[in-house]
């Protein structure tokens, strides 16, 4: 076995060589033969340059190190740099070496033993003048481990480990190593240093799109013989490091007959935001914002103060930038007629997803800045249409039983039969007259004991029927006519589990039981408040109403953290915002809906339109389980996900992950009137959904 020198090495042999292009390798065996692009640094380390597959050719600025070393009398540990081996232990350069270990072993080598902290491997005439192998540490602490560190044609040390860090721990070697070989560093004056782009236009003219704030266009003018002789007007142009004044043609409107309304070019063409025909701003600086808050924390104040401060750097006035208030008022209007739109749909999941993970946050403007302009799907009016036949009655019927003395009694039994089966239990006369099948399971239950393989299924299901959830979370719809064909047949489709995990668990236990027994002693057996009762789940009240927090806005995130749509919150957040989202705007109802109150939705969701939602499944997340403490194991995704391989490939915490992104923005929202909060909230979305689909996209190319 190999000693404590490589802590992360593969176990590989000569024999095991992992399945790759043999032509690959080859070619790019040659590739670093031609280029003298190998580097043998000790008798059991090598450095290689690396390899652009799609190319075909050696890859500038890229090395990495190797490591042979052996564990038995055939067996050898490897171990590559290169991030594709950091992530599958597996890599081109891997292959490389058990293909050509003969001739990698005939290398002469470049450094004394014992190898020295620096090692120079050659100069290039490119960006890496010199290049180095250095170690992190010497003497006690040594670990063997090497990192490449260059120094660049700028003058500047780059580490592949540390990057550009003055705490780096290589660069030292390799900085020393160059003082005492006496190498020269020359910076070349024609480095180039990347600046964001300036404009240099200083004049601009009138365009075909060019028009007045009244829509009036250039067009219109001509066909109606308004077109006067322009007048050029001094302007100012806001880049993103400072402001220059500028001439703008412009033409008098003919319709608004005031001296500040003119006809004005657009300026899109040029990177330019015509904000008044006075003041511009480069889409580079209006993006630039939009980039910022999107990406992290960043209020319209905080902002312009560092626009400002660029400005003092630049010209030494820092006064020579608009004021807060101008600049948000421009940016609103620039996103208005930007096409950031990302259409809430997710390009996998579609309109209508299978599942749909819901959750709402505290993100919400103060009261006062309502206004009517907004209406989320839970607003309704004179024309909305009015239900009479549905009343809050047919909600205390829900749970499969009803009567909450009657579950008591059960959940006092089941808290009793934990450890063992005691002589005395508690009065079952109640069950027995009114529930006499679930009474024959229970005192089988009693008869089978603890040590039963099926104790612990038998138990699950009973306190799933005790449970205050509505029965459809446990009998779904869809698993009606299943369980008819169970108790008049004695058999079940092998997908039951997916659709009633606690009947399934039940089922499975004794299919397999008869598989492997054939006479099974119970083979006979049959194994047959008002919507404030069900609130025995209070932790809804614990969390909202308690805490008073009022606001915010519900959102909704397809299985890929893609926002399918929000809206506002203008009170609490509550089940009507989900069940109200969803319904108003889904063609079809999603075949599962997870949800931090799922417990509560299914009822309230089920009493008002059973027959839009009878084919949904309402799955309290991962998360948020533990705080159920009094609800059934059937409103569990972790329930589900024991038999059915769609929930068990959600990442169910996807709206938490949403959730967290959206926090960057509140504090500025916090401040806005409701209509500003809205759409700056909706380019935020918008912003997170291109980069997710970017991101599927790249991945679904790899």
């Amino acid at each position: 076995m190999l000693a404590d020198a490589l802590d992360d090495d593969l176990i590989l042999s000569s024999s095991l060589l992992p399945a790759s292009d043999t032509y690959t390798r080859t070619s790019y065996w040659d590739a670093l033969v031609a280029a003298d692009a190998v580097f043998r640094i000790s008798v059991d380390l090598w450095v290689l340059q690396g390899w652009d597959g799609d190319k075909e050719t050696l890859q500038l600025g890229s090395y990495f190190h190797l490591v042979y070393l052996p564990r038995s009398n055939n067996e050898y540990g490897v171990s590559c740099t290169c991030p594709r081996w950091k992530a599958v232990h597996a890599c081109i350069h891997q292959d490389t070496l058990f293909s050509f270990i003969d001739a990698l072993c005939q290398l002469p080598l470049i450094a004394p033993f014992p190898t020295p902290p620096a090692v120079l491997l050659r100069s290039t005439p490119f960006n890496d003048k010199y290049i180095f192998s250095c170690t992190s540490a010497v003497g006690r602490y040594e670990s063997g481990k090497r990192v490449v560190v260059t120094l660049q044609q700028d003058g500047r040390w780059h580490c592949y480990s540390c990057r550009y860090s003055e705490a780096c721990k290589h660069k030292p070697h390799a900085k020393g190593f160059v003082s005492e070989a006496g190498l020269t560093i020359e910076v070349q004056d024609g480095h180039q240093v990347d600046h964001a782009l300036e404009l240099t236009i200083s004049h601009f003219v009138l365009e075909d799109s060019s028009q007045c704030v009244c829509g009036f266009s250039i067009i219109q003018a001509v066909q109606q013989g308004h077109l006067g002789p322009p007048v050029s007007k001094t302007a100012v142009l806001y880049g993103i490091n400072a402001q220059r004044a500028v001439t703008i043609e412009l033409l008098p409107c003919p319709v608004c007959h005031h001296s500040r309304r003119h006809i004005g070019p657009d300026l899109r063409d040029h990177g330019v935001f015509n904000w008044n025909n006075a003041m511009l701003f480069s889409h580079e600086l209006l993006n630039a914002y939009t980039n910022s808050y999107t990406a992290s924390e960043t209020p319209f104040s905080a902002f312009c103060l560092t626009v400002r401060r660029s400005y003092q750097d630049s010209t030494g006035d820092e006064f020579s930038f608009c004021s807060d208030d101008t600049f948000v008022r421009v940016w609103f209007a620039f996103t208005r007629r930007q096409c950031l739109d990302s259409g809430m749909q997710c390009p996998t999941c579609g309109s209508s997803p299978d599942i749909v993970i819901a959750d709402g946050v505290s993100l919400g403007t103060h009261v006062s800045k309502l206004t009517k302009s907004i209406s989320p799907p839970t607003s309704v009016d004179g024309s909305s249409e009015q239900v009479d036949s549905i009343s809050s009655y047919r909600a205390r019927h829900l749970p499969a039983v009803p009567q909450k003395e009657i579950r008591t009694i059960i959940n006092k039994i089941l808290d009793a039969t934990v450890t063992h089966i005691p002589d005395i239990l508690p009065d079952m006369s109640k069950i027995d007259v009114q529930y006499p099948e679930l009474s024959s399971f229970i005192h089988l239950y009693f008869r089978i004991g603890i040590n039963s393989p099926y104790h612990r299924t038998y138990r699950d299901l009973i306190q799933q029927i005790a449970a205050p959830d509505i029965i459809l979370q446990l009998v779904p719809m869809i698993a009606i006519a299943p369980l008819q064909q169970l108790r008049e047949q004695g058999d079940a489709p092998n997908w039951l589990q997916s659709i009633c995990p606690a009947f399934g668990a039940i089922v499975n236990a004794h299919i397999w039981k008869r598989r492997i027994y054939s006479k099974l002693r119970y083979d006979n057996h049959a194994l047959d408040r008002d919507a404030e009762e069900m609130g025995d789940c209070n932790k809804f009240y614990k969390t909202y109403a308690k805490n008073k927090l009022t606001g915010g806005i519900l959102v909704l995130w397809c299985t890929h953290s893609i926002c399918l749509g929000f809206h506002s919150i203008p009170v609490a957040e509550g089940r009507n915002d989900v069940f109200s989202a969803i319904y108003t705007r889904f063609p079809v109802a999603p075949k599962v809906i997870i949800y931090d109150f799922a417990c509560q939705l299914a009822p309230y969701s089920f009493v008002r339109e059973a027959r839009y939602f009878q084919h949904t499944r309402f799955l309290i997340d991962e998360m948020h389980a533990h705080d159920h403490t009094r609800c059934g194991k059937a409103c569990f995704a972790s329930n589900a996900m024991r038999f059915d391989d769609r929930v068990r490939a959600v990442n169910t915490s996807a709206a938490e992950c949403g959730n967290k992104g959206i926090k960057r923005i509140r504090k500025s929202v916090s401040f806005m009137v409701h209509d500003h909060a809205v759409q700056y909230t909706k380019v935020f979305l918008d912003i997170w959904n291109r980069n997710a689909i970017n991101r599927m996209h790249l991945m679904d190319t790899k």
